[in-house]
C-alpha cells in the first residue's frame, strides 16, 4: 500500500477520472457518482480505498465501442452476396447481447465513447432497429394491397423507400429523417435480409440495448431529444414476438411518468398511427391486446401501460378525453369479458385502472347527495352511541348470567345466615372495672390540660356545667355520631402525637363521583415518594371548576349566584345575638345559599326524606353543621330567656328549627344514603359479576389446565436434571417463556409450544375462548369494592332502623320494597365474588392475600396476548416457508437428497440414545431420604424421575412449586409425564439445545462391537447401572484413559458438558469401591472385566473426584450462565434506579394524588398516597358526559399547566425488560454460580499447578465479583425503589411491580393521541363555522344550495388536482430501472382517487380485488 499522499491522489483520480486499460484514450471516465455517494466513499479507510484502486486498475473492457459499431455497420450493408449476409448475420445476435451487457456493465465513460459525436452508437443503434422492422412495415402494407397482383407488390417496394422506413418526428407534421436508405437495385435484397433479421431475437436485444442507455442521465436525455428514437421504440409494437411488445411497453410506461415524457410518448403514437395507416390511435395497441390473451406478461404490461398513459396527466379534461379513446377502441368491454381471469397480476392491473377511472357523472351524483349523507351521518353517529350503552349493559347482564348459576347452590345458605344475623340480640358490651376507668378518666383530664395550654384545643364550659372540647386544627369528623368529650380527646392526641400534616378535607361545589383507589393511611407513607408531594399546592395551583363541571354527578341542586351573594352579605347589618362561632356561622350561611330553598322548606323535607327538594351535595354540606352540644346548650338559653327571634341572623333561625328535628344525624345519613345507593349499586354490580365471570371461568376451563399442563412438562423436560422435578410453578413463570430463546435465536419457547398445540392439540386453540371479563376483573380493586358493599350494609341498617321507629314514611317504605333485594344481590354477590376469587387464585398456587385482582388476572392477560402473537407469528413463517418451497420446487436441485451415510449413522445414534434413555429413565430405582414426613409425601405425591435429555438443555427460569405447596392447586390434576410420553422431544431437543455438544457416534460400529464381544463373567456394578455407564461412554468416543485424564487436567476440550452431566451419575458408591477393593485384593486378572469395570476401577482412582466433576461442569456453564444473568440485573437496576430518580414522574404522581383527594376527601378523608394499583382507575373514571377519563384529563391539564412533565417516560427505562425478570431465580442462580467459584478456588489452592484453573480464576474472577455486586443493587435497588413508592418487596415482584408502570406510560400516551386528534376534530369544526357568516340570515333554495354544494366539490376536486403534486421522476442515473422496478411491485395509483359512477361501479363489480390480492 503506497503512503497516504499517494494514496488519496489515486483515489481521487479512480473518483474523478480514472485510466483505461483497453489501449482506448477516453475523454471522460469519472464514476459519475452524485455527491452523497462520493461523500461515503471518501469516508472509507485506508484498506477500502487501496482496494478500490485495485479493482479500477484490474479492470479490462472486452471490446471497445467501436468494435461493435463496425459490426452493426457491416450488417447494414446490403450489398454483396446474399450467402455472404446469412453468415455475418447469423452472429449478431450474440453481438448485440454483448452491447447491452457492455453499456450496462462498464463503466459510464465507455458509454459516453459509444454515444460521442465521433463514434455516433445511437445512431446506429436506430439505424439497425430500423432495418430489423423494414420487413415488418413491408408486410403489414402487403396485407392491405390485393395479394394476386404483381403490380401490387412492386408498388408496396417502391412506397418502401418513402414510407415505411421513415416516420414524422414527434410533435411535427415533417417526415423524420430516413433512418434505412434502400436503392431501388437493392429493394429487393434488401427486404429479404431484413425479413431474415426479423426472424431473429435482434429487435428485442436492440430495445434493452436502448433502455440500457437510457438507464443513465447522458443516454436518457440523447434519446429524449433524438427525433426517431422514441418512434422506433414504438414501433417495434409490431414485432412478432409478445415478449418483444411486453418489453416496449414496459419501457414506454416508465418514459411517460418522467418530466416531459409524456408528449413524448403520444407523438410517438401519432407517428405510428401515420405509418401503420391506423383510423384511430392506440388501434393496433387494442388489437394486440385482443388477440395476444395467451401471453400473461404482454397482457399485463399493456394494462398497465394504458393506465399509465391515460391516468399519469394532470389536466382534467385531457385525461377525460384519453380515457374515452381507449373507451372507443372498446377498452370496456373487454375488460368486463376479463374478469374472470386467473391471473393476479392482471387482475391488480385491471383493478388499478379502475379505481383511477375518472367519472364526471359520479362527481355530480356525490354532490347531490352530500347533504343526505351528512344528515345520515349524524343518525348514525346517534345510533351508535345509544348502542355503545346498549353494548355496556348488555355486557354487564352477560356477566351477571355466568355468575348466577354458580351462585344459586349456596343462595340458601346465605339467607338463612342473614337471617340468623338479623335476628340475633346484640350482645351488650361488659362494664370496665371502675379503677380502670378512673385512671383513664385522669389521664384524659391531664392530656387535655396539656393540649390546652399548647393552645390546640379549646375547652368551652356551659351555665349548667356541660363541657364541649373544640379543636382548634381543623378535625375531619364522623358525620353519624357527635362529637362528645372522651372522642374529641382522642383524636386530638392522635393528631398532636403524628407527625404528618393533618389534610384538610375538600369541599367542592357540586358532587363529584368516588373515585375507586387504594389510599395509604398516615403512618404508611414513611420513607415513600408521597412524603415529597404536596398535592394542596398543586389545588392552589389549578382553578378546579372546569374538573367540577366535567366530572360532576348528574343529581346536582342549582348554580350559585356569587355576585348576587356577595350584594346580599353586605346589605346585611351584623346580629347582635348569636348563637353559633362566626367562621361556622358564614359557612352555614353559604351552604344555605347553595339550596336556594326557605328554613321551612329545608326543614320539612329533612323530616319527610324529600330527595327533590334537596340535592345530594347540599345533603352532604349540611351535614357538617349538625348542632353541637354547646350550641343546644345556647339554644335552650335563648328559649328559656324567651328573647325575640328577630334579634337573630338567619343562620341562627335556621339552627334553632334545625335542631328540632328528631333523630337528625340519623335523618341526614339515611336521606344520602338513599340518594347515593342507586349510582353505588350500579357501579358495584358489573365489578363483582366481572370478579365471579373470571374467576369461574379460569378454574373451570379444561383447555387452561391441559395448556398449564404442557408447559409444565417441557419445563421439567428442560431442569429436571439440574434442578430437580418441579411439581407446579408461579403463574409470572408464564413471562419466562418469551425470554427462552432457541439455539438459532429464532423463535422463544412460547413459540415452539404453540407449535405444538397446533400440530398435537388442535382442539386447545382456542382456549381464551373459555375465559371471560378477565381485562375487566383485573382493574376491579375488590378490596374496595367489598368495603363499598359493607358501608351499603350499614346505610340500609340504618334505613330500617329509622322505618321501624317511623314506619308512616312512604319514601322509605318504597325504599326499602324496592331495594331491598338488590342489597341482597349485592351482598351474595360480594361474598360470592370474594370466595371465587379466593378459590381461583389457591386453584393456581396464588396466595390471595398478596394477589389482588390487579396483578393475579393481568398474568393470564399477558399470556394470553403473547400466545396469540405467537399464533400469528407462526402463520406468517409458515407462509414464507411456503412461498419459499414453491420458488426451490422450481430449481432442477429441489428434489429430495438421498441421505448421507454420515446423515443416516446420527440419526440413528440420536434415536438409540432416545430408546436407551428412555429405558433407564423406566427402570431407574426410587430412592426416598428417611427424613420427617417421608412416608406421608410418598404415599400422597408421586415422586417424578429427573429427564436425561440427548443434548445439555439450557435452564428455564421459572418459579417451580415443591409437592408441599400444590395439595389443592391445578397441579394436582395435571400428568405432565404423560405428555411427554405423548410427544416426540427430538426435535425440541435440536431446537433449544446449548451450543457445547459432544461429537456423534457411529452406531453400526457400536453394534458390531457388542455382537463381537462375549459376555463378562466378572461384574463389579449392577446390570442396568452397567448398560447406562456403557451407553454414556459411548456418548464421550474416548478411551478410557482419555476420559480420566481429562477429568485430571479439566481438559474441556475432550469432554463435552452434556457428557460430563450424564458421568456425574455414576460416581462410584461405597459398594462398588468396597467390590473393587476386593477384586484388587484377590489379584484377578483385569481382563476378565467388562469395559465398564475397568472404566469404573480407574475412575474410582482420581482423587476428589466428585469435586472435579462438578469444578469441570462449573467451568463450562459458567460463561453462558452469567451472559444470561447479566442484561436481567441490568435491567432491573436501570429500571428501579429510574423510576425512583424521576423528579418528572414524581410531579405526575403529585397531580394524581391532587385530584383524588379533591374527588374523595370529604366523602373518605383525605389521603397521603395511593398504592400504584390505583393508577389503573384512571381509566375507568368516566366524566359526566361519558366522552372522556380522568387519564385524559390529567393529561389535558400536564399538556396545559405542566409542559415540560409531557415526555415523563423517557426518563424511565428498560421497564418492559425488567417487568419479565425474576429477581429472585436471578439472585438464586448468581448464589449458584458463587458457590461454584468457591469450588473451583478450593481446588485450585489444593492442587495449583492446574494451568486451566488458573486462567479460568484469573479471567472470571473479576466477572464473578461484578456479578455478586450487580446482584446486591439490584437487590437493593429494586427493594427501595419498591418500599418507595409504598409497596411491599415481599409481595410484589419485578413481574407485577413495573407492569403497573407500563401499563400507565401505554395509557398516558393512548390519552395523548386521543387528545391531538380530538384538537384536530374541533379546529376543523372551529374552521368550518367560521366559513360561512351570515348564511343563516338568508335561506338558500334548494336549487341554490345543489348548485353551490356542485361547485364547491368540484373547485375542491380541482384543487386537489392543482394542489397534489404528480408522481414525476428526473431522468437521472438508474430512473428508467427504478422505475420499472416500482411499477412491477406496485401499479400506477392516483393519490386523487377518482370517483367511479354507480353505473362502472356495477358493471365492474366483479372486477374488485379479491383479499388475497397484494395491491
Amino acid at each position: 500500500m503506497p503512503g497516504a499522499a499517494e494514496l488519496e491522489e489515486r483515489f481521487g483520480r479512480v473518483l474523478e477520472l480514472g485510466e483505461c486499460k483497453a489501449n482506448v484514450t477516453i475523454a471522460d471516465n469519472s464514476m459519475n457518482l452524485p455527491p452523497d455517494k462520493m461523500k461515503l466513499l471518501n469516508q472509507y479507510d485506508n484498506e477500502k480505498k487501496w482496494e478500490l484502486i485495485c479493482d479500477q486498475e484490474r479492470f479490462q473492457v472486452k471490446n471497445p465501442p467501436s468494435a461493435y459499431i463496425q459490426k452493426l455497420r457491416s450488417y447494414l450493408d446490403t450489398g454483396g452476396v446474399s450467402r455472404k449476409f446469412k453468415r455475418r448475420v447469423q452472429e449478431s445476435t450474440q453481438v448485440l447481447r454483448e452491447l447491452e451487457i457492455s453499456l450496462r456493465t462498464n463503466y459510464i465513460g465507455w458509454v459516453q465513447e459509444f454515444l460521442n459525436e465521433e463514434n455516433k452508437g445511437l445512431d446506429v443503434l436506430l439505424e439497425y432497429l430500423a432495418f430489423a422492422q423494414c420487413s415488418v412495415a413491408y408486410d403489414m402494407e402487403s396485407a392491405e394491397s390485393s395479394p394476386g397482383s404483381d403490380k401490387g407488390k412492386e408498388r408496396s417496394l417502391e412506397d418502401l423507400n418513402k414510407s415505411s422506413c421513415s416516420s414524422p418526428a414527434q410533435g411535427s407534421s415533417k417526415p423524420r429523417p430516413l433512418t434505412v436508405r434502400l436503392s431501388s437495385s437493392h429493394s429487393r435484397k434488401a427486404l429479404r435480409n431484413s425479413r431474415l433479421v426479423s426472424q431473429k431475437d435482434d429487435v428485442h436485444v436492440c430495445i434493452m440495448c436502448l433502455r440500457a442507455i437510457m438507464n443513465y442521465q447522458s443516454g436518457f436525455s440523447l434519446v429524449m431529444n433524438h427525433p426517431a428514437c422514441v418512434n422506433e421504440i414504438t414501433l417495434s409494437l409490431n414485432n412478432k414476438s409478445a415478449r418483444t411488445k411486453a418489453l416496449v411497453l414496459e419501457l414506454l410506461a416508465a418514459v411517460c411518468l418522467v418530466r416531459g415524457g409524456h408528449d413524448i410518448i403520444l407523438a410517438a403514437f401519432d407517428n405510428f398511427k401515420e405509418v401503420c395507416g391506423e383510423k384511430n390511435r392506440f388501434e393496433k395497441l387494442m388489437e394486440y391486446f385482443r388477440n395476444e390473451d395467451t401471453n400473461i406478461d404482454f397482457m399485463v404490461a399493456c394494462m398497465q401501460f394504458i393506465n399509465i398513459v391515460v391516468h399519469s396527466v394532470e389536466n382534467m379534461n385531457f385525461r377525460v378525453f384519453l380515457q374515452y379513446e381507449f373507451t372507443h377502441l372498446g377498452l370496456d368491454q373487454y375488460l368486463e369479458t376479463l374478469r374472470l381471469t386467473e391471473s393476479d397480476k392482471l387482475q391488480v392491473q385491471i383493478q388499478a385502472y379502475l379505481d383511477n377511472v375518472f367519472d364526471v357523472g359520479a362527481m355530480l351524483e356525490d354532490s347531490e347527495t352530500r347533504t343526505a349523507v351528512l344528515e345520515h351521518m349524524e343518525e348514525l353517529q346517534e345510533h351508535v352511541s345509544q348502542l355503545t350503552e346498549k353494548l355496556q349493559n348488555a355486557e354487564n347482564d352477560s356477566m351477571a348470567k355466568i355468575a348466577e348459576l354458580e351462585k344459586q347452590l349456596s343462595q340458601a345458605r346465605r339467607e338463612l345466615e342473614a337471617l340468623r344475623e338479623q335476628l340475633s340480640p346484640p350482645r351488650p358490651p361488659s362494664p370496665p372495672s371502675p379503677q380502670p376507668q378512673e385512671c383513664y378518666r385522669l389521664a384524659l383530664e391531664r392530656r387535655l390540660a396539656e393540649l390546652e395550654e399548647k393552645g390546640l384545643v379549646q375547652i368551652l364550659r356551659g351555665p349548667d356545667g356541660d363541657v364541649a372540647i373544640e379543636i382548634v386544627p381543623v378535625v375531619i369528623e364522623t358525620p353519624a355520631t357527635p362529637v362528645v368529650p372522651g372522642e374529641a380527646t382522642a383524636t386530638t392526641a392522635t393528631t398532636a402525637t403524628c407527625t404528618v400534616k393533618v389534610k384538610k378535607p375538600i369541599q367542592t361545589k357540586f358532587r363529584m363521583p368516588v373515585f375507586n383507589w387504594v389510599a395509604l393511611k398516615p403512618s404508611q407513607i414513611d420513607g415513600t415518594v408521597f412524603t415529597e408531594l404536596n398535592d394542596e399546592k398543586v389545588l392552589q395551583e389549578l382553578d378546579m371548576s372546569d374538573f367540577e363541571e366535567q366530572f360532576k354527578t348528574k343529581a346536582q341542586g342549582p348554580a350559585l349566584d356569587i355576585s348576587a351573594l356577595k350584594a346580599k352579605a353586605t346589605q346585611k347589618a351584623p346580629s347582635k345575638v348569636t348563637l353559633m362561632e362566626s367562621n361556622r356561622a358564614k359557612n352555614l350561611a353559604i351552604t344555605l345559599r347553595k339550596a336556594g330553598r326557605s328554613i321551612q322548606d329545608i326543614c320539612t323535607a329533612i323530616e319527610t326524606y324529600d330527595q327533590q327538594v334537596l340535592s345530594l351535595d347540599f345533603l352532604e354540606l349540611l351535614l357538617r353543621f349538625l348542632p353541637t352540644e354547646y350550641e343546644r346548650t345556647l339554644i335552650g338559653k335563648f328559649e328559656r330567656d324567651q328573647q325575640p327571634p328577630e334579634e337573630l341572623s338567619d343562620e341562627d333561625q335556621f339552627m334553632i328549627r334545625f335542631s328540632k328535628i328528631p333523630r337528625l344525624a340519623e335523618r341526614m345519613n339515611v336521606m344520602i344514603f338513599l340518594g347515593s345507593f342507586g349510582d353505588t349499586a350500579q357501579l358495584l354490580m358489573p365489578q363483582l359479576n366481572a370478579i365471579i365471570a373470571a374467576s369461574m371461568s379460569l378454574k373451570s376451563s379444561s383447555k387452561l389446565r391441559h395448556i398449564l399442563e404442557i408447559v409444565l412438562a417441557f419445563g421439567n423436560y428442560m431442569n429436571s436434571s439440574k434442578r430437580g422435578a418441579a411439581y407446579g410453578f408461579r403463574l409470572q413463570s408464564l413471562d419466562a417463556l418469551l425470554e427462552m430463546k432457541s439455539t438459532d435465536r429464532k423463535q422463544t419457547l412460547l413459540h415452539y409450544l404453540v407449535r405444538v398445540i397446533m400440530e398435537k392439540y388442535p382442539e386447545l386453540t382456542g382456549f381464551h375462548t373459555e375465559l371471560h371479563f378477565l381485562d375487566k376483573a383485573g382493574t376491579v380493586s375488590l378490596d374496595g369494592v367489598l368495603q363499598d358493599v359493607r358501608s351499603l350494609q350499614q346505610g340500609m341498617e340504618l334505613t330500617r332502623r329509622e322505618f321501624m321507629r317511623q314506619d308512616d314514611s312512604p319514601v322509605l317504605k318504597d325504599f326499602l320494597k324496592s331495594n331491598s333485594e338488590v342489597m341482597e344481590k349485592l351482598q351474595a354477590d360480594s361474598k360470592t365474588a370474594k370466595e371465587a376469587y379466593e378459590s381461583a387464585v389457591e386453584y393456581f398456587g396464588e396466595n390471595p392475600k398478596t394477589s389482588p385482582p390487579t396483578t393475579f388476572f393481568p398474568m393470564f392477560l399477558r399470556f394470553i396476548k403473547a400466545y396469540k402473537k405467537a399464533e400469528q407469528d407462526i402463520e406468517l413463517w409458515k407462509k414464507q416457508e411456503a412461498a419459499a418451497k414453491e420458488a426451490d420446487s422450481g430449481s432442477p436441485g429441489s428434489e429430495q437428497q438421498p441421505e448421507l451415510p454420515v446423515q443416516k449413522a446420527r440419526r440413528q445414534q440420536m434415536d438409540m440414545i432416545a430408546e436407551l434413555k428412555k429405558k433407564q429413565m423406566v427402570k431407574e430405582p426410587l430412592i426416598y431420604e428417611g427424613k420427617d414426613g417421608a412416608i406421608e409425601d410418598i404415599i400422597s405425591v408421586k415422586v417424578k424421575k429427573p429427564i436425561q435429555t440427548k443434548f445439555r438443555m439450557p435452564v428455564f427460569n421459572w418459579v417451580a412449586l415443591k409437592p408441599s405447596q400444590i395439595d389443592g392447586t391445578v397441579f394436582t390434576e395435571l400428568n405432565d409425564e404423560k405428555v411427554l410420553q405423548e410427544l416426540d422431544m427430538s426435535d425440541f431437543e435440536e431446537q433449544f439445545k446449548t451450543k457445547a455438544q459432544g461429537p456423534a457416534l457411529d452406531i453400526s460400529a457400536l453394534k458390531a462391537k457388542a455382537t463381537q464381544k462375549a459376555p463378562s463373567k466378572v461384574t463389579l456394578m449392577e446390570s442396568n447401572r452397567a448398560k447406562n455407564l456403557a451407553i454414556t461412554l459411548r456418548k464421550a468416543g474416548r478411551s478410557i484413559q482419555d476420559i480420566c485424564t481429562a477429568i485430571e487436567t479439566y481438559d474441556q476440550q475432550v469432554l463435552s458438558l452434556d457428557f460430563l452431566e450424564l458421568l456425574l451419575r455414576f460416581l462410584p458408591t461405597e459398594y462398588e469401591r468396597t467390590l473393587i477393593g476386593k477384586f484388587e485384593r484377590d489379584q484377578q486378572p483385569p481382563e476378565e472385566l467388562s469395559d465398564e469395570d475397568q472404566f469404573m476401577i480407574r475412575f474410582s482412582k482420581i482423587p476428589r473426584l466428585a469435586e472435579r466433576m462438578n469444578v469441570m461442569i462449573f467451568l463450562g456453564s459458567f460463561g453462558d450462565t452469567a451472559q444470561l444473568l447479566m442484561p436481567q440485573l441490568n435491567a432491573i437496576i436501570a429500571a428501579s434506579m429510574s423510576l425512583k430518580s424521576s423528579s418528572k414522574l414524581r410531579h405526575i404522581l403529585e397531580i394524581v394524588l391532587a385530584f383524588g383527594n379533591y374527588m374523595n376527601s370529604s366523602k373518605r378523608g383525605a389521603a397521603y398516597g395511593f398504592r400504584l394499583q390505583s393508577l389503573d382507575a384512571l381509566l375507568e373514571m368516566k366524566s359526566t358526559d361519558r366522552k372522556q377519563t380522568l387519564l385524559h384529563y390529567l393529561v389535558r391539564v400536564i399538556m396545559e399547566k405542566y409542559p415540560e412533565l409531557t415526555g415523563f417516560h423517557t426518563e424511565l427505562h428498560f421497564l418492559d425488560k425488567a417487568g419479565t425478570v425474576s429477581l429472585d431465580g436471578v439472585l438464586q442462580d448468581v448464589r449458584s454460580l458463587q458457590q461454584g467459584m468457591e469450588l473451583t478456588r478450593r481446588e485450585f489452592m489444593r492442587q495449583d499447578d492446574s494451568p486451566v484453573l488458573k486462567d479460568f480464576l484469573k479471567s472470571n474472577s473479576e466477572v464473578m465479583e461484578k456479578l455478586q455486586a450487580d446482584s446486591k443493587t439490584a437487590k437493593e435497588a429494586y427493594e427501595s425503589a419498591v418500599e418507595y413508592f409504598g409497596e411491599n418487596p415481599k409481595t410484589s415482584p419485578p413481574t407485577t411491580f413495573f407492569p403497573m408502570f407500563l401499563r400507565f406510560i401505554k395509557a398516558y400516551k393512548k390519552a395523548e393521541q386521543d387528545i391531538e386528534l380530538w384538537k384536530k376534530q374541533e379546529a376543523a369544526a372551529k374552521e368550518a363555522d367560521s366559513g360561512s357568516p351570515g348564511s343563516e340570515q338568508q335561506p338558500e333554495l334548494p336549487v341554490q344550495k345543489a348548485r353551490r354544494q356542485q361547485m364547491d366539490m368540484i373547485a375542491e376536486l380541482k384543487k386537489k388536482q392543482m394542489v397534489k403534486e404528480p408522481l414525476i421522476y428526473e431522468g437521472k442515473d438508474g430512473a428508467i430501472e427504478d422505475i420499472i422496478s416500482d411499477l412491477r411491485n406496485n401499479p400506477y395509483r392516483r393519490g386523487d382517487k377518482a370517483r367511479g359512477s354507480a353505473k362502472k361501479r356495477a358493471a365492474g363489480q366483479s372486477l374488485q380485488a379479491t383479499p388475497d390480492i397484494v395491491l
